[in-house]
């Protein structure tokens, strides 16, 4: 279902990540150890956030720093937003139409682009939104990715929870990911928030098996009690 002008416009107020305009001033940098299967990136963004009330907006511009990480076989780039909390943002993580298909050739990328993310910037999570980026390349075929299907089923009944079917894809492909909101509701339903394992490693099992249960029923290959281990 579209959502009016109106929904869209307080769906910004609400949201409390900023908005991606246009990319700019790309430089390539080198990483020691890096392979040579990537490139990886600095520039800027410009990026928009809109306060106040949906009677009176206040739309507020500014320049943001952000990284590239291209994956040459795969040919996915990762873009993200580096902030100055200990949270970065995802911004784009896509590839060519003819190229789409097979999701985990998206792993290859992403895992690389998390490891910088978490080891080399020293962030303790990742936000990100499960919902098309303003730079689309689209899908191949029919754009599925705000249809809904069924992640897991509810506690105590028989009927599923709902959500985006690209939200559930990268609550099933990215290792340690719970949806944004269970981090604060200030999120986007459609969001999801990917966390740190140097971070996790110093909670409990029964810590551990506490995030698990967020996911409940739902299938993936991965659980954070893999940590303890």
């Amino acid at each position: 279902m579209h959502k009016t002008y109106t929904e869209r416009l307080q769906a910004c107020i609400d949201n409390p990540v900023k908005q991606i305009k246009k990319f700019r001033r790309w430089k390539d940098k080198s990483l020691q150890g890096l392979s040579p299967d990537f490139q990886y990136k600095q520039g800027l963004a410009d990026a928009f956030s809109i306060k106040g009330t949906v009677q009176d907006p206040e739309v507020i511009n500014e320049r943001v720093p952000v990284s590239l990480l291209y994956h040459h076989p795969s040919h996915t780039r990762a873009i993200w937003q580096r902030t100055e909390d200990d949270c970065a943002s995802i911004l784009v993580v896509d590839r060519p139409k003819h190229k789409q298909g097979n999701p985990y050739q998206l792993l290859p990328c992403l895992d690389q682009a998390f490891d910088l993310i978490f080891n080399q910037q020293n962030y303790k999570s990742i936000y990100s939104r499960a919902s098309q980026p303003i730079t689309d390349v689209g899908c191949r075929g029919k754009d599925w990715r705000m249809d809904l299907v069924a992640w897991k089923t509810r506690r105590n009944s028989v009927r599923p929870v709902m959500i985006p079917r690209l939200q559930a894809l990268w609550l099933k492909l990215c290792r340690y990911s719970i949806p944004a909101q269970c981090v604060s509701e200030e999120y986007p339903s459609e969001s999801i928030m990917i966390l740190s394992p140097n971070e996790l490693k110093q909670l409990n099992k029964e810590s551990l098996e506490e995030l698990d249960s967020i996911h409940g029923d739902a299938r993936r290959k991965w659980r954070f009690t893999d940590l303890s281990k």
